[in-house]
């Protein structure tokens, strides 16, 4: 992390933007001792496990995992459709976007998906800088696809076509699993951006 970070005046913007954008988190989450680094995806593990304990505990002393599975089930009851509504709101704006060759409604609808945790195009994050550990440097990273490389994309090899086969019926069927009615035009997406 940037000098400035740990006690101390607040760091200012020029000197160390790192430190002055994140000093308030930094100072409230330090990293605890068991772990490497700390942030709000081991928070979320961490809640996880705890939760999962209780669940098991408060199912009694009958068969705890048939409870556990149980409570699992009960998602089903859920409208998975009004649950990812705005995930779908979202994609919709960036399918919009990108079809209408708009650069700054792209730009906006890129920006949404990154501030409700959903990477697009690309990932965003802190990283060590490799010249001088001792501060952190933003980091940017491909976030668009799927499949590990573009041959998986391009290639006619006969076991890469099967593949590409085999993922679009995966997108179809995880689109399935969130409502029918996007599932045509998203495959049909899926090929054209990938294809």
């Amino acid at each position: 992390m940037g000098k400035g970070t740990e006690g101390g005046a607040p760091a200012r913007a020029q000197d160390d933007l790192y430190a002055h954008v994140n000093r308030e988190w930094l100072d409230a989450n330090p990293v605890p001792a068991a772990y490497g680094r700390w942030g709000t995806f081991e928070m979320l593990n961490d809640a996880a496990l705890e939760n999962t304990k209780i669940c098991l505990e408060e199912a009694g002393d009958g068969d705890k995992g048939g409870a556990f599975l149980a409570s699992g089930m009960r998602a089903a009851e859920q409208d998975s459709r009004a649950a990812l509504a705005p995930t779908l709101k979202l994609a919709r704006e960036f399918a919009a976007a990108a079809a209408a060759k708009d650069a700054n409604a792209l730009a906006v609808a890129i920006a949404e998906m990154h501030v409700f945790g959903v990477s697009s195009l690309f990932g965003v994050g802190d990283t060590p800088d490799k010249k001088n550990s001792e501060w952190s440097i933003v980091g940017v990273a491909q976030g668009g696809v799927a499949l590990p490389d573009r041959d998986y994309y391009l290639s006619a090899d006969p076991d890469r076509v099967a593949l590409r086969a085999k993922y679009v019926a995966h997108v179809a069927k995880m689109l399935t699993l969130v409502g029918g009615e996007y599932e045509d035009a998203a495959v049909a997406e899926v090929r054209s951006i990938h294809w």
